[in-house]
């Protein structure tokens, strides 16, 4: 095999490799952490806590004056905080962060989204906290199919069967 065979090869897997210049999704996990609390009664309190706080970053879709549209959703890993004995309970989401914008010019709207989790338990007083981030790919919808989303009635529950 001739040496620009193997260079032109090798600079596509480089290409490929890199996130930065193919615009890759991925994530990176926090290394774990422990924190003694004062008992287990103010663990448990710190992820009632943490639950509450996630419910309120909670954010419909909005769209500004120029087409841009933002959400944030959070998407439980748990069934909220969960006691499985005396001394043990854990709470864990992820947060999703979704960012969109209009291309007119391609008759679309660009959408990104990134999140955050974390997973927490408690074992008596000693609280284990996992993190990690991460993105995907970008998406686009047409533009016209997102008017034609807005445009329809809210859900309202019913199936329409009785």
């Amino acid at each position: 095999m001739s040496r620009i065979h193997i260079l032109t090869g090798s600079l596509a897997a480089m290409l490929l490799c890199n996130t930065s210049m193919a615009g890759a999704s991925g994530s990176v996990a926090m290394p774990e952490q422990q924190q003694k609390m004062a008992s287990f009664e103010a663990c448990h309190a710190f992820l009632e806590d943490r639950a509450a706080q996630d419910r309120k970053s909670e954010a419909p879709l909005t769209t500004d004056a120029e087409g841009n549209r933002r959400a944030v959703t959070v998407e439980l890993r748990t069934d909220g905080v969960e006691r499985s004995s005396k001394t043990r309970a854990r709470y864990g989401a992820r947060i999703w962060y979704s960012n969109g914008k209009p291309l007119p010019e391609f008759g679309t709207i660009e959408d990104r989204a990134s999140w955050e989790e974390h997973d927490y338990e408690c074992r008596g007083r000693t609280l284990t906290i996992n993190t990690s981030q991460g993105s995907t790919l970008e998406s686009y919808i047409p533009i016209d199919a997102d008017k034609a989303a807005s445009d329809q009635p809210a859900p309202t529950g019913k199936t329409g069967v009785d």
